[in-house]
Parts: C-alpha cells; sequence; structure tokens
C-alpha cells in the first residue's frame, strides 16, 4: 500500500502561526532535495517513520504547484492504522519540517506574511492539523487492475 500527495502547497497561505503567516515560494527546497535524507512520519513522530528518500521508500517530486510524495508503507500498526484513517477521511492534510535559509518579508497585511525563498527539508508528515489547507494525502493501492 502507498500513500501519495502534497507536502507542501506552494503560493499557498499557511495558518495563523502566532502573529505571522507563512508562503513558500517554489523551489525553496530545490537545492535542499538534492543532499537531504527526507523521512515521512505520522504527526511528527520520529517512532511513528513510514518511510525515508535514502531507502527509496519515499519519493519526492519539487512541481511548480508544491512538493508532491509518494511513499511506500511498511506493514505496521502505525501505518496500517494510518491509512484506516485517510481513507476515511479523517486525515487528509500534511506538514514539513524545515530550516529556513532565506525569506522576505511582507507587513501591507494584518498579519505579517513571510515568503520562505530557502530552506532545507528534512521530514514531511501526515497530520490531522496542518498548517497549510492546501496540502493533501491520498492512499493507493500496490495492485495493478
Amino acid at each position: 500500500m502507498k500513500i501519495r500527495g502534497t507536502a507542501a502547497a506552494y503560493y499557498s497561505n499557511s495558518r495563523n502561526l502566532g502573529g505571522f503567516i507563512e508562503m513558500i515560494k517554489p523551489s525553496a527546497f530545490k537545492q535542499s532535495l538534492k543532499k537531504a535524507d527526507v523521512r515521512c512520519l505520522s504527526e511528527h513522530d520520529p517512532q511513528n517513520l513510514l518511510g525515508r528518500t535514502s531507502s527509496g521508500t519515499l519519493r519526492l517530486q519539487d512541481t511548480k504547484t508544491g512538493l508532491q510524495f509518494e511513499c511506500d508503507l511498511p506493514d505496521t500498526t502505525t501505518a496500517n492504522d494510518l491509512s484506516k484513517l485517510i481513507e476515511r477521511g479523517d486525515l487528509r492534510g500534511c506538514s514539513f519540517r524545515m530550516r529556513v535559509l532565506n525569506s522576505e518579508w511582507d507587513f501591507a497585511g494584518k498579519v505579517p506574511l513571510r515568503i520562505v525563498t530557502e530552506a532545507e527539508i528534512d521530514e514531511i508528515t501526515m497530520t490531522a492539523t496542518p498548517a497549510y489547507l492546501a496540502t493533501d494525502c491520498e492512499v493507493i493501492s500496490d495492485v495493478a487492475v
């Protein structure tokens, strides 16, 4: 069984992150993806490892609209529970962990906007509470029909 979706949606505003809103520009992760070993987790918990790029079980694609992913799920309780939550629609968003290297600020609105132009990413996660509502995930089958 696999999951796929959008881990980071470009040009999409986040929820309020405690006094500011954030937006990721396309190619912000470009350099980082060339060298990073990105992990796929459930709810940002490293004990809930689902896959990683270095093993080939997580594949990432940087597109014009966002950071797309596909992950081969392990046969674990965590992965099986996660796939059920996604299939039911209880869990349908993603998040990520990054270290911002370069950004710009826009103070024109009511809430400051941080525009991330370059960042190191080391994790994507399936979550019930995504900061970016434009992210998504779905379960896909390994079996060809």
